[in-house]
């Protein structure tokens, strides 16, 4: 170990020496061997970054000293710096080549990195038991990388990242394992693991720009993290301000963002139904065309990355901002609206327009307790409680209940949006088909008088506006406790608008039942068939 002998004009050549590699001018009096002392002190409390500034010094002190070139490497070892640790501990090697603390980390710093063969080159010049760790550790990566690299060529997807994982828990800096297992992942749809293993090549290989290029396209195109982005190609431009590929792709995605930044979620979120700018919304994304046209972008760019837009995050916004505006227009049932509203909740059933749209869709087929479960899971998975998706599970409940027990509407073969002109329509024509007197059919005369009885109860209904109301909100006026009129022992003809007087039913009957209704013939008929009938 060297020692220095000092004299005034070796201090005075030292301190410009010294000045220059950064030394302060009240250290230069102190040996290297204090520097060292107090590196050791600090590194024993735990302060590695204070301890690896003196050791610092002391090597510049003393750069020939291969024990104040392992402190220091240790140090920068210790947090995370390897490549920088590596260069002191092949330099303290150069110097002592049996130092073997030194040859052991410079063996674990190569196998971190998957270089095998310098990491057994290294082995051999340590005891057994510590080269034994080394060679062992050595044979594991290489055979995961066999089989990963097998894996991957055979299309076993699972088996390739497996394999690649079982090699980088041995190298986690391996270069070649970190771009294979991203490949796979990508190929798995895997992609926040890929983005983890392409930060690792991009601090491995900062030059190269495939790594900035490739993380840039499935933040954007993939998660549509507009910020992850380009923080990303920040950093690609930092190493390279004229990398022709990260500057390609910036291009690429101002493009985009320049034609649906108005249209973003945040500036949508308290547009009231209705508002303007829906009708903008599907001019501008829809029947201008902006959507197909970023829908070829996103499609090439993720094949180029090597997956597909199945699941990209920018389609799948634009997608709902599109559904959020046919419904907000109340298109939503038209064919467009059909399009993004199903797809939108195929991908994602936490979006409450896309929820709705389904709702909506079971209850038009009378599917309503299915509507009920969709309304349903949505406020249990998500937690929220959004008001509109409350009252259409409130109408499914109740539509669902109705449709145990009765159903005006249906009764009168009308929806439930119908108006008092198709109601009163609905009812003009059902009475005239199964009118006592003009029904040719194959219903008996009981099951004809029924059917009466249900349509004038249900006409009765809907044809008030206060009833009807009742009704929509769960509640039968005419049958509040489960009993009701028309049943067993009722008069069939009880609730029905028209008064049946003694020269006949006067109104609407007199206008299109020529001759009106023989109420009493009609009677005197019944009574005969069920007289007949109980004969039997």
């Amino acid at each position: 170990m060297k020692f220095f002998k000092w004299s005034a004009g070796a201090a005075t050549s030292l301190v410009a020496l010294l000045a220059i590699s950064g030394i302060s001018a009240e250290s230069l009096m102190e040996p290297a061997t204090g520097f060292v002392s107090k590196g050791d002190s600090l590194l024993s409390t735990g302060d590695v970054s204070g301890a690896l500034e003196h050791y610092d010094s002391a090597v510049r002190i003393d750069p020939e000293n291969y024990l104040y070139l392992f402190k220091r490497g240790a140090a920068l070892l210790s947090l995370g710096r390897d490549l920088q640790a590596l260069k002191d501990f092949d330099r303290a090697l150069e110097i002592g080549p049996k130092f073997e603390s030194a040859l052991n980390q410079r063996a674990k710093i190569n196998l971190k990195f998957g270089r095998i063969e310098s990491a057994l080159d290294d082995a051999k010049g340590l005891k057994a038991i510590t080269a034994q760790n080394i060679i062992e550790s050595a044979a594991i990566y290489s055979n995961s990388l066999q089989q990963a690299l097998k894996a991957e060529k055979k299309g076993d997807i699972e088996g390739c990242i497996a394999h690649a994982s079982e090699a980088l828990a041995v190298s986690p800096n391996s270069l070649e394992m970190r771009k294979l297992r991203a490949k796979c992942r990508i190929s798995h749809n895997d992609m926040r693991e890929a983005l983890v293993d392409l930060s690792h090549v991009q601090s491995l290989t900062p030059s190269n720009p495939e790594s900035f290029v490739t993380a840039v396209k499935i933040y954007y195109y993939s998660f549509h993290e507009y910020d992850s982005a380009m923080q990303t190609l920040r950093r690609c431009l930092q190493y390279d301000p004229d990398c022709a590929a990260c500057l390609k792709v910036h291009r690429q995605i101002k493009k985009i963002e320049k034609k649906i930044s108005k249209y973003s979620k945040d500036s949508l979120a308290k547009k009231v139904a209705e508002h303007e700018v829906w009708k903008e919304v599907k001019t501008t994304l829809d029947q201008q065309n902006v959507y197909k046209d970023i829908e070829k972008d996103v499609l090439s760019n993720l094949k180029e990355v090597g997956t597909t837009g199945e699941n990209s995050g920018l389609l799948r916004d634009l997608q709902q901002i599109l559904c959020e505006a046919y419904y907000n227009t109340k298109d939503f049932k038209s064919k467009q609206g059909q399009e993004y509203c199903k797809i939108a909740f195929e991908n994602d059933r936490t979006f409450a327009t896309a929820v709705l749209y389904q709702a909506s869709v079971e209850m038009d087929k009378d599917n309503f307790d299915i509507a009920a479960q969709i309304l349903h899971d949505f406020q249990q998975s998500t937690g929220i409680q959004d008001h509109k998706v409350a009252s259409k599970l409130r109408e499914a409940q109740i539509l669902a209940r109705r449709a145990k027990e009765k159903d005006y509407y249906k009764v009168l073969g009308v929806s439930r949006t119908a108006d008092d002109k198709e109601i009163k329509k609905a009812y003009r024509g059902l009475t005239k088909q199964f009118h006592p007197d003009k029904y040719r059919g194959q219903m008996t005369a009981e099951e004809v008088e029924r059917k009466m009885a249900d349509i004038n109860e249900a006409y009765e209904v809907l044809s008030d506006e206060e009833k009807r109301q009742q009704f929509d909100n769960g509640h039968d006026p005419n049958d509040p406790n489960g009993g009701g009129p028309g049943g067993p022992g009722g008069n069939p003809f009880r609730g029905t608008p028209f008064h049946f007087q003694a020269g006949g039913p006067g109104g609407f009957h007199q206008q299109h039942f020529q001759g009106g209704f023989d109420f009493g013939s009609f009677q005197e008929q019944f009574m005969k068939q069920q007289f007949r009938a109980q004969s039997r």
